[in-house]
């Protein structure tokens, strides 16, 4: 999805695209186009040992944890973000062989659904360093507006902050824009959105990746599920079982990104009128 994104960005300035030109002339796009490489790389390596089985759904980095399975060990870096970190057991896990694990308490399990780090602190992950640091950079922005995607798979539905349930929502101002935003964004696709623990089919969740952004930067960041909807018969761990359907849910999120990209920016518009006199 981002990669096709890149692709139609920069087809468009060669071909003196006026939107897309004005676009990249206005605005500092960030891509970070894998945040775990070393999962992605592992359900890479085994989805094709296991063509009709989901093995490619390993969620959780590779890290080494006490967890005496090969296939479990690692840590959920969308629970380790420093908001509602560790906040109770249902938006995560101490059991270091579950799904959603930060890195706090991997030597001392307890519970279910959360996955912490043996650093035993926030941001113990090199790549979530790296994303605590393209972060922050908005901080020296004065009078600019901020947004972000983090992007996961799947399920059609555009998360707002806050995706852990004991923050609530944000302020009645913030939600204006954010409700304004992902009804924009998904005017053409027809993804839901809201917070996740209002939804019968989805949870809360602590240390999540787009709360922490709003909440330590003011950016208006969102998790968007991609597509398809929840239908596991189609999918082999996060990717389709049918390659087809990639360009479709590439497109499905085009004017998305579009509209998060030209939502960024200045909040204040200065346009001079210029007149020579002779």
């Amino acid at each position: 999805n981002l990669a096709f994104f890149i692709d139609h960005l920069v087809l468009g300035l060669r071909g003196h695209h006026p939107a897309i030109t004005a676009l990249l002339w206005s605005r500092q796009l960030w891509f970070i186009l894998v945040v775990n490489p070393d999962g992605y790389a592992y359900n890479e390596a085994h989805m094709p040992l296991h063509p009709d089985q989901s093995f490619a759904g390993q969620r959780k980095n590779r890290h080494p944890s006490t967890c005496g399975k090969a296939p479990d060990t690692g840590v959920d870096l969308n629970r380790n973000y420093d908001v509602c970190f560790s906040e109770d057991d249902v938006g995560s896990s101490d059991d270091v062989c579950g799904e959603v694990v930060p890195t706090r308490r991997l030597s001392r399990p307890r519970g279910i659904f959360r996955a912490r780090d043996p650093r035993r602190s926030r941001f113990g992950r090199p790549a979530q360093l790296y994303v605590k640091s393209v972060g922050s950079m908005s901080e020296y922005c004065i009078c600019v507006t901020s947004t972000a995607f983090n992007y996961h798979s799947f399920g059609e539905y555009f998360n707002i902050p806050f995706a852990c349930q004991p923050k609530g929502v944000p302020p009645p101002f913030a939600m204006t824009v954010f409700d304004a935003l992902a009804t924009d964004m998904t005017k053409l696709n027809g993804f839901k959105f809201g917070q996740s623990w209002k939804e019968s089919n989805l949870y809360s969740v602590n240390g999540e990746t787009s709360d922490w952004m709003w909440h330590a930067h003011g950016i208006f960041a969102m998790s968007p599920e991609t597509g398809p909807r929840f239908d596991v018969g189609s999918f082999r761990g996060f990717w389709p079982s049918d390659p087809s359907l990639i360009l479709a849910i590439c497109e499905q999120l085009l004017h998305s990104n579009y509209v998060l990209a030209q939502s960024a920016g200045p909040e204040i518009e200065l346009t001079m009128d210029v007149r020579f006199a002779y």
